[in-house]
């Protein structure tokens, strides 16, 4: 029997990507959050980069989570299906970008490299490797769980967000922060379906209290005309690793468990937001993107600025999901076929002959 998504989380998985496009259309192309020269001299465009900052930065965070929620069950055919999206645009937006003449091929061949200016799918793939060891110990040491993860998340909080020292492993570009969300969304569904987890959370008011904290922000950048100290409460607002972006993310999980309805068309969308993700982040398309957003800033009206950047993620996310209708037959295509079934079998043979002769 083939089980159906549940869509209310496809649903989640849209908004999370759309977030994603959105910090990437507010932060990364203007140099990350508002200054305080630019708190003081453009207050409503200053408020309006770090109310989406505060929220969009979600993304991540909720894409994870998601994972750790209904689990992952590792398999040839699910290792597979991430590799091959991450090489198949690697490789087609390389050839494309050089035939074009909007690269060299010494460039296209070097971006077709998986993983090359691309930290999240090294860490998602990486943290689903970990994932049937993580299982077996959630499986038969869920009491230790609390602790554990509590000594993860303590050792990151302090280490990779309030004193980030580790460039590998500040404010959650890590695998070790993917694992701690991981194991957070599993406890969470655990206690869920346990009935222990109770919330009266709404959406406007965790929305509310978003919306504060990137006010909160704003004020104290607005206030504070040391730029070295804006710079630390900028950093520690858009980060993954922050005590508080973990439970907003959390916040989203428990609203959208909420409610349960069944949409063929949401999961199709939802079904290509790791290709939305992959092309929108390549880097050849990468400067495009930044040039659009850059370019809707550069209107000077806030109102029109919230429309665009909305407008952007939007479109962005439609038209990679009409581009990945292409990858998806070419995938269905190698499914049907005994391909995977093959690799599969060798990596069995393999691994049963490494264990006969450790034997």
């Amino acid at each position: 029997m083939i089980s159906v998504r549940q869509s209310n989380f496809e649903l989640l998985r849209i908004v999370a990507m759309t977030m994603v496009l959105i910090t990437h259309a507010v932060i990364a192309p203007l140099g990350g959050m508002p200054t305080h020269e630019m708190c003081q001299s453009q207050p409503w465009i200053s408020i309006l980069r770090c109310e989406f900052g505060s929220f969009a930065v979600l993304g991540v965070n909720i894409f994870v989570l998601i994972s750790g929620w209904f689990g992952v069950r590792l398999s040839t055919k699910s290792v597979i299906n991430i590799l091959f999206q991450i090489v198949f645009y690697r490789i087609v937006i390389g050839v494309i970008f050089a035939v074009a003449g909007q690269s060299t091929w010494t460039e296209a061949v070097w971006y077709m490299l998986p993983g090359n200016k691309d930290w999240f799918s090294r860490c998602y793939l990486l943290m689903l490797l970990f994932t049937p060891p993580i299982n077996c110990y959630l499986k038969s040491k869920a009491k230790e769980l609390y602790g554990f993860v509590g000594i993860l998340l303590a050792f990151q909080i302090i280490f990779g967000w309030l004193v980030p020292v580790w460039p590998e492993f500040n404010h959650g570009y890590s695998v070790i922060s993917f694992i701690i969300l991981y194991m957070i969304g599993r406890r969470m569904r655990a206690l869920y379906d346990s009935g222990m987890m109770k919330t009266r959370l709404s959406l406007p008011m965790l929305c509310s209290v978003i919306a504060v904290c990137g006010l909160a922000v704003w004020a104290l950048c607005y206030m504070i005309p040391h730029e070295g100290i804006c710079g630390w409460i900028r950093r520690w607002d858009i980060s993954y690793a922050s005590p508080l972006n973990i439970a907003f993310a959390a916040g989203f999980i428990m609203l959208f468990a909420r409610f349960s309805f069944k949409s063929v068309s949401v999961n199709r969308l939802a079904s290509s937001a790791f290709a939305v993700y992959l092309i929108h982040e390549n880097p050849l398309v990468r400067p495009f993107y930044h040039s659009a957003a850059s370019w809707i800033f550069s209107f000077g009206n806030a109102a029109l600025i919230f429309v665009g950047v909305i407008v952007l993620a939007i479109a962005t996310y439609m038209v990679c999901f009409s581009v990945d209708r292409v990858r998806l037959a070419l995938w269905n295509r190698i499914i049907r076929t005994d391909f995977i079934d093959n690799v599969d079998g060798s990596l069995k043979s393999i691994f049963s002959q490494t264990r006969i002769n450790e034997r």
